[in-house]
């Protein structure tokens, strides 16, 4: 919705607010997470929530009082805060709690609040304070710290393919094998150490021989920005100078939140998040429950809230939102710590349509064929264990978007996701018996690739798995493409 203006003098006549989306009396509901005076501790609305960390039991309705609840307290989310723009994605980054760090060969760690937070002593070059925490290949890591009895500070992995160096007393920094952009700011205490990663490894810290002050890890995608702390439970995360939001968490487990709806709603259902925003269509019968969570909400695709993060506001509203009122909506949410509509990326199935051949799927042994049929499909027959798969190239972190038409006579089908062949560590699809129909599902990538494994997993003889259309596609905010 546009803000409305006077022709001849330019001044804003309107500010457009959610009750306008409703002004002719459209039936649904509009909820704002990121707003305290929203959020209730029980399920009658009678105690206000107003802490981090307090459970949500009651979110109202903007519009027309159908108040989101949840009655059962094992269910309800929880309340966070956060900047406008996430960017740190390390836990406890304060005090280096998030990655549950372990010390290596004579290696101790401190947490005593002194200058950065923790003091990490070596005994030897080979001590290492190693860390859980993944950085992936591209993105930035960065710390802040300061000489003590060591005048210096390593970083690598693993593996040994990452490494760096920050001199505490010259303030020189170099980059090594699979790093790039090291470099020292001079903050106060000490210097803020920085580099880019090449390759995709858990970090470890190497303080050589004596201590060296610590603290304020960071890890982020994209180029080094000002620090943000982040709680270790995720649910506080700070930037000083800048605005916070709160928000909603829940644990994609069984958290939810219920909406009774006293009329039928059919138009578009909105739900704004820290990671992205999704609008699709929906519709609801008279006296039916909208329900968001615990992965998904009322006839939405499988495990989208994965996609759209801590949830900051949505909307169910019974007409189709125009072009403008989509927009404004968006900036709305935006400006209260949401992120842009998610859409989905380029294509990284190769083949996932068989409009010639069955290429780019392998199978796993001689056990399993597959094949293009008179259709078009691809028809995969076990004749024992055995999988056809294709591997495609993935961020870890990333979330994608997973379609695929799919039908079986017998036997117990498989749609797998994993990081080997026949693997489900990201996503499973099963089906028995006789079965058509469209998975539409999401996943969270766990490394730089993923295996789609296709075929019955009984191994059973002679049965018959039919595919069409597999799509793999990695959802991001507009702007962030």
């Amino acid at each position: 919705m546009p803000t409305l203006t006077y022709a001849n003098i330019g001044k804003v006549a309107i500010n457009p607010t959610l009750q306008d989306l409703f002004r002719y009396g459209e039936t649904g509901a509009a909820y704002d997470a990121f707003d305290l005076s929203s959020l209730f501790q029980d399920a009658a609305g009678t105690s206000p929530a107003t802490i981090v960390g307090q459970q949500i039991a009651l979110v109202s309705d903007r519009i027309h009082a159908t108040h989101a609840r949840q009655s059962s307290v094992s269910l309800r989310p929880l309340i966070g805060r956060a900047p406008k723009d996430r960017r740190n994605i390390y836990l406890g980054s304060d005090l280096l709690e998030g990655s549950s760090p372990n010390t290596v060969n004579g290696a101790t760690l401190v947490r005593d609040g002194v200058g950065f937070g923790t003091t990490l002593t070596g005994t030897s070059g080979a001590s290492i304070l190693q860390m859980s925490a993944p950085i992936a290949s591209g993105r930035t890591v960065s710390f802040f710290a300061a000489a003590g009895t060591s005048g210096s500070i390593g970083v690598g992995s693993t593996g040994g393919a990452i490494t760096a160096s920050f001199n505490l007393v010259t303030g020189v920094a170099s980059s090594g094998n699979n790093t790039t952009d090291a470099a020292m700011e001079h903050v106060s205490g000490g210097y803020r150490c920085s580099f880019k990663a090449l390759t995709s490894a858990n970090l470890r810290l190497l303080p050589g021989t004596g201590s060296i002050n610590l603290g304020k890890l960071q890890i982020e995608d994209g180029p080094l920005t000002p620090y943000q702390s982040f709680s270790l439970n995720g649910l506080i995360m700070t930037e000083e100078g800048v605005p916070s939001y709160y928000f909603a968490r829940l644990d994609m487990s069984d958290d939810r939140l219920d909406t009774v709806l006293p009329q039928a709603v059919t138009g578009d259902v909105v739900i704004a998040g820290r990671n992205g925003t999704l609008i699709a269509p929906a519709s609801y019968a008279a006296g039916s429950t909208f329900q968001l969570g615990p992965t998904s909400y009322t006839g939405g695709v499988s495990n989208i809230l994965r996609a759209v993060g801590d949830v900051v506001g949505w909307t169910v509203i019974g007409r189709t939102l125009t072009a403008a009122e989509r927009k404004w909506l968006l900036d709305y949410y935006k400006e209260r710590g949401a992120k842009g509509l998610l859409v989905p990326g380029p294509e990284l199935v190769v083949n996932g349509t068989f409009d010639v051949d069955a290429s780019g799927w392998t199978p796993s042994s001689a056990n399993v064929t597959a094949a293009r049929n008179a259709s078009g499909q691809l028809e995969v027959t076990n004749n024992g264990a055995g999988w056809v798969s294709q591997t495609i190239n993935t961020v870890a972190g990333k979330t994608y978007r997973v379609e695929v038409n799919w039908s079986q006579k017998q036997g117990a089908g498989r749609f797998n996701i994993g990081t080997v062949v026949g693997g489900a560590s990201l996503l499973t699809v099963t089906t028995y018996g006789n079965y058509t129909g469209t998975a539409a599902t999401t996943f969270v990538a766990s490394g730089s690739t993923a295996v789609i494994s296709l075929g019955d997993s009984s191994g059973g003889a002679g049965t018959v798995q039919i595919y069409d259309n597999i799509s793999v596609r990695e959802l991001r905010p507009e702007e962030e493409w």
